[in-house]
């Protein structure tokens, strides 16, 4: 049985997010483009790591491996204040607290409701404060460096799964 959560300690250094919006274009032979949407919008996201000795990137490494490259679905948590401020606030992310997939969502405007991006498909509250994306490993591949002084190097990346 694979752990839910990505754990949580060592915390990443650095959250690099990716939103996906599938859509397929065309050129005319006039130079007018066409573009249709013509499917959902997912989020990826590359979490790196500070340096850090062995024994401190055990459990992630272990995490890793437990999750046998894409085959497991596991959840992360966000740090509260992504956009700097903490609350609904336009760029922060959100969760609907009735959506048990966990859908990640951006506060586009604020508003009653806040307009969300992408449009969810339920009209549930709107949860800022420990928002998780729902994710799995985006390769089978994971790379773990070892450098010098002993110090491992950890770079995850990671593809929302809805």
């Amino acid at each position: 049985m694979t752990s839910t959560y990505l754990p949580s300690s060592p915390a990443p250094a650095t959250y690099d997010f990716k939103s996906n919006y599938r859509t397929q274009t065309s050129m005319a032979v006039s130079g007018k483009i066409l573009s249709r949407k013509y499917g959902g919008q997912f989020y990826e996201l590359t979490l790196a790591y500070p340096p850090m000795r062995r024994d401190q990137a055990a459990p992630i490494i272990a995490f890793l491996e437990e999750q046998e490259g894409r085959f497991g679905i596991f959840r992360v948590r966000l740090p509260d204040d992504m956009a700097g401020v903490t609350g609904v606030q336009v760029g922060n992310f959100a969760n609907l607290d009735d959506d048990p997939n966990k859908k990640l969502y951006r506060i586009t405007a604020l508003g009653v409701p806040p307009t969300l991006r992408p449009m969810p498909l339920t009209a549930g509250n709107v949860v800022t404060s420990g928002v998780e994306m729902r994710c799995s490993l985006k390769n089978d591949v994971q790379m773990i460096t070892l450098g010098n002084k002993g110090l491992v190097s950890l770079r995850i990346n990671l593809i929302e799964r809805v």
